[in-house]
């Protein structure tokens, strides 16, 4: 082997080795910004479930937009009016002998570092124990400042949930 061939042979092994760290830290990243959002998903049932509304809106970007079934999109401009949408929606839902909701699956996609798809179906679940009502939802978060916000709500049958290869709750 000649003194150019050992050059470039090294010069590849070298670029071989920078792409597998790469490869290696975009894993690891992903990893870490799945765990992340399933961890920022629970904490915002349970800050649902805890009537905090004001506390609740803060976890949404705002403007926050929501895409209903029936493909009607609604902006939130402001954290007010999030916070008012959400005690709007809590107090129909407590009408109804609302207690709590309950993941059946969460499914998350990370698009990037700062971005995340998020696929659910849930149960709300009456005082009594019964089912309420099972619905769905995706979610688009970003992550601002080191914390993630809800960026688009896009409410749908549970059917229509997303797996990204996944099944059940995480």
């Amino acid at each position: 082997m000649t003194d150019g061939h050992r050059a470039r042979a090294a010069c590849r092994i070298t670029w071989l080795l920078a792409l597998a760290g790469f490869l290696l830290a975009a894993a690891t990243a992903q990893a870490d910004t799945k765990e992340d959002v399933l961890a920022f998903m629970d904490h915002y049932l349970d800050s649902f479930d805890n009537q905090n509304s004001r506390y609740t809106a803060s976890l949404h970007h705002a403007p926050l937009y929501l895409l209903a079934p029936h493909g009607a999109l609604t902006e939130f401009e402001t954290p007010e009016n999030i916070r008012r949408t959400m005690r709007r929606w809590r107090r129909t839902l407590n009408y109804n002998g609302y207690d709590h909701t309950e993941w059946v699956s969460v499914n998350v996609k990370p698009m990037s570092g700062d971005t995340a798809l998020v696929s659910t179906v849930f149960n709300r679940i009456k005082g009594t124990g019964e089912l309420l009502h099972q619905g769905a939802a995706t979610y688009t978060l970003l992550r601002q400042d080191g914390e993630w916000k809800i960026f688009l709500m896009h409410v749908h049958e549970p059917e229509r949930a997303l797996g990204f290869g996944q099944s059940g709750t995480e």
